[in-house]
Formats: structure tokens, sequence, C-alpha cells
């Protein structure tokens, strides 16, 4: 069986499962953190998610649990309107982030969850990274759009 139609399917019913016992947050919460770091998760599991896995284990679908928990982030997102960004700069710029967070809220129409991430390599500007998309606006990408470029006029030219 094709294992993107399995997790989808199971993810579904997790969706379901959850809205109907009023745990969807706490479920979320914990496959967010498990889906992180699977070696750090030291808290008890909620019993909707702990029903689940069971389920899983007997229907010997534990082998795509990665893939359902995915899935049910994915549609859990999306039944809430929540959407996730990550904004790297190249120096913390929280006023920026602030307007940036407030700016992408208005757009998407939805609640926005932004991490906030800082890398000196992009000498400046930033890079946005939302709905599988980039926006990038770092002096390191320029640069590199400059020298190639540069570079492909000076192949073209004739000596």
């Amino acid at each position: 069986m094709n294992t993107g139609t399995v997790s989808l399917r199971y993810a579904k019913a997790l969706l379901k499962y959850v809205e109907r016992t009023g745990g969807g947050e706490t479920v979320y919460r914990q496959v967010r953190a498990l889906l992180q770091d699977p070696a750090g998760f030291s808290q008890e599991p909620a019993p909707e998610l702990s029903r689940f896995v069971d389920l899983l284990k007997r229907k010997h679908r534990a082998a795509y649990l990665k893939f359902i928990l995915h899935s049910f982030v994915r549609l859990y997102d999306d039944r809430t309107g929540r959407k996730e960004a990550v904004l790297v700069t190249a120096v913390p710029a929280p006023e920026f982030a602030a307007r940036v967070r407030e700016l992408l809220s208005q757009v998407k129409d939805c609640r926005l969850e932004m991490e906030e991430k800082v890398d000196p390599a992009l000498i400046g500007g930033f890079v946005l990274d939302i709905d599988g998309l980039r926006m990038d606006a770092s002096v390191r990408s320029q640069l590199s759009r400059v020298l190639n470029s540069l570079n492909e006029q000076n192949r073209t030219r004739v000596v």
C-alpha cells in the first residue's frame, strides 16, 4: 500500500478523534515535540495519542508513524488556520521580526507561528520561508547573483 495514502488516512482519523474528544491542542503540541526531538520526548503522552499508537501497533502500521504524524500536523494546521514561517536575519532584529509577523498575519489571515534565527553568513538582509515559498533578500544571495552574472558574461565573451 502507498505510504502517502496510509499516512493521510490515519492522520485524518487521528484528527477526527481528537476533535471529538477535545484534546486536539494537547495532541498537536505533543506530536510537534515528538517530531522535533524524539529522543528528548519525556512527557506522558495524551490518552488520545497513546490509544492511537496502540491502534497502529495492532494494525501493523507502526512503521508509518512518522509519516502519519507529519500528515496530522499539516492537517491540524490547515484546520485551525495556523501557518508556520521561519525568518533568518544576519543579526538579531526583534522590531523587524515583529513587523514581518504582523504583516504576514494580515496577508495570510491566519495564526502565524514564526521561528526567528540568526545566521551571520547572510551578511545583511533576511530570508523568509512560509508555505513552501522562500523570499531571499540577503546580501549573500545578491552578491552571488552578481558573481554568477559576471561569470556568465565572461563565458560568452570571445577574446
